[in-house]
């Protein structure tokens, strides 16, 4: 009598290899769509504004820009339908090296984002920071407020946009001293 064949081992491993690379693909898509996009720092091609989808926005665009100190804690976004928001967010201890560089220039794609929404018209970040008394106490504390409208946003090229560009064409108001 002839031996039943037995199936192919490889044949039964590829399969179950492909399950498991299946099965990472569809989480990791669903992380992704979870925090808010990918991890390059830089807007969607495709947005439309809420208060959680601006949340996932800051944190993908503050906490992945390569000069910013990233996010302390969650920022908070306060949006009146598609057409305004008003976002506050604190950052760690910058490096020092430039106040533009590392806290201005990345919001230019959190405008980027919102202004991909045709509905929305106008806005107001709000950053905070580590600040140091005159006395040497430290504490969180109102570094700068942006405000930008879709006229001002017209005139910015958001990929190439540097901290005097954002300060001049939008309406920036510097809350701590040094900056």
């Amino acid at each position: 009598m002839a031996k039943p064949k037995q199936p192919a081992k490889a044949n039964n491993a590829r399969s179950g290899c492909l399950g498991i690379v299946v099965l990472v693909i569809i989480i990791g898509g669903i992380a992704t769509a979870i925090s808010g996009g990918g991890s390059s720092g830089n807007a969607p091609s495709s947005f439309t504004v809420s208060d959680s989808a601006v949340v996932g926005l800051v944190k993908n665009v503050i906490n992945n820009a390569s000069d910013s100190p990233g996010l302390q804690g969650t920022p908070q976004a306060n949006c009146n339908g598609e057409t305004n928001c008003r976002i506050t967010y604190t950052v760690k201890e910058p490096a020092g090296i430039s106040t533009d560089l590392e806290l201005i220039v990345p919001t230019a794609q959190i405008w980027k984002g919102l202004f991909e929404d045709s509905n929305f018209q106008n806005g107001t970040i709000e950053v905070e920071g580590p600040l140091t008394s005159v006395g040497g106490v430290s504490s969180n504390g109102p570094l700068f407020r942006l405000s930008c409208d879709r006229s001002a946003a017209s005139q910015i090229n958001w990929d190439n946009v540097d901290g005097n560009g954002l300060r001049t064409l939008c309406q920036y108001t510097k809350q701590a001293s040094g900056l």
